[in-house]
């Protein structure tokens, strides 16, 4: 016979006697015989016996006794579990989930944070085809989805009798990038190109000097990794330095999860000076020209003077005040190799000191200024 919860059965006309048994079949596994009371009985107890994991009752009876037995089934149910884990760990992001279908055809929305307890189905029937999705939000990426009990499809989870599946749902944080152009001595447009951030090319105006005249591009929603910066070299500017704030190189940047660095690019315009130690080497080079042919004969002497020469009669004479720094004297004349017709003499000062020439003229912040070629030629 069968009997349904609250139901109940009497057989009448038993026959006295011992070692009589009645048994419940298997209910299969969405139940489980948790329990067998037969204290209404009055077979004495001594003559009865209950085995749960049998299903069975054994008693002997005599005439006139009844044995009065309730069998408890519990059914058997399970538990979906969603957690919720995000790298960097511990942000407040909050995800919205559903758990939806299956047996019990769920229909549960709720949220979830890093830091929130994991949200509980509630008993739920056994069976096949629960739903657990999330939405993800913008700066986000879903890194995995996956359930324990050998669950492989948080899109088609199956729960066992009396099994609890709990689901992860790992998320990583996007970053970004910020790089900017800082300028002293004054303002500009630089270019910039990147192997691994778009758009590359891309450039950068300054409009002060100082941090308060900086540019900058943002580069977002970048997954983690590795990426690279690089400014191009501008005429009449220096690169003083390219540094990030999390010791990165900008030409390797390691951009965690949820992190944002800046790389700050600062140049200095570029100044006319002359070093403290500078060779002067003349360049002037004395021509004469002619018609005739033969040997040519003569020297010529030059000399450098620091100054200003106002009047170009003076020079060379008395009145040419104005000091000789530098001479080279008896320069011989040669053909042009390039016209037979003209004959050179040039100034051959290598910087060091000879018979007919001073020392290699030095010019330094103290001697900077205007200078005047003294040549003249002799027999």
């Amino acid at each position: 016979f069968s009997l349904k919860d609250g139901q109940s059965k009497t057989i009448t006309d038993v026959v006295a006697g011992s070692n009589k048994t009645v048994t419940e079949d298997n209910p299969g596994p969405n139940y489980q015989l948790t329990s067998i009371n037969c204290n209404a009985s009055t077979v004495p107890a001594p003559n009865r016996s209950t085995d749960t994991a049998t299903r069975a009752v054994t008693f002997s009876i005599a005439a006139g006794e009844t044995l009065d037995c309730t069998f408890t089934n519990t059914k058997q149910q399970g538990h979906i579990v969603v957690d919720k884990i995000t790298d960097p760990s511990g942000d407040t992001q909050s995800f919205d989930f559903t758990l939806e279908g299956g047996p019990s055809n769920l229909a549960q929305q709720f949220s979830l944070t890093d830091a929130a307890d994991p949200h509980d189905s509630g008993a739920i029937a056994p069976g096949s085809g629960y739903d657990a999705s999330e939405t993800v939000p913008d700066g986000w990426d879903l890194s995995s989805a996956s359930c324990d009990q050998g669950e492989t499809n948080v899109h088609n989870i199956t729960v066992g009798p009396n099994e609890t599946v709990t689901c992860t749902f790992n998320n990583t944080k996007r970053g970004s990038i910020v790089v900017e152009k800082v300028t002293n001595g004054g303002t500009d447009t630089f270019d910039f190109t990147s192997g691994t951030l778009s758009p590359s090319p891309f450039s950068l105006t300054t409009t002060a000097e100082g941090a308060a005249g900086k540019d900058a591009e943002t580069f977002s929603n970048l997954a983690p990794g590795d990426y690279d910066v690089a400014e191009s070299n501008k005429t009449d500017w220096d690169l003083d330095s390219a540094t990030c704030d999390d010791d990165s190189d900008p030409d390797s940047i390691s951009l965690s999860a949820g992190e944002t660095v800046t790389c700050t690019f600062t140049n200095a315009k570029k100044t006319t000076s002359l070093s403290t130690s500078q060779s002067f080497i003349p360049q002037d080079k004395a021509t004469i020209s002619g018609t005739g042919t033969g040997t040519p004969n003569g020297m010529v002497n030059f000399k450098l003077h620091k100054g200003t020469l106002s009047n170009q009669a003076n020079c060379g004479t008395a009145a040419d005040t104005n000091p000789v720094v530098f001479e080279q004297l008896d320069v011989d004349i040669a053909v042009d190799p390039n016209d037979a017709t003209k004959f050179n003499a040039i100034t051959e000062n290598d910087g060091t000191a000879d018979t007919d020439t001073k020392n290699g003229y030095t010019i330094d912040t103290t001697t900077a200024g205007a200078y005047y070629w003294e040549v003249s030629y002799h027999s």
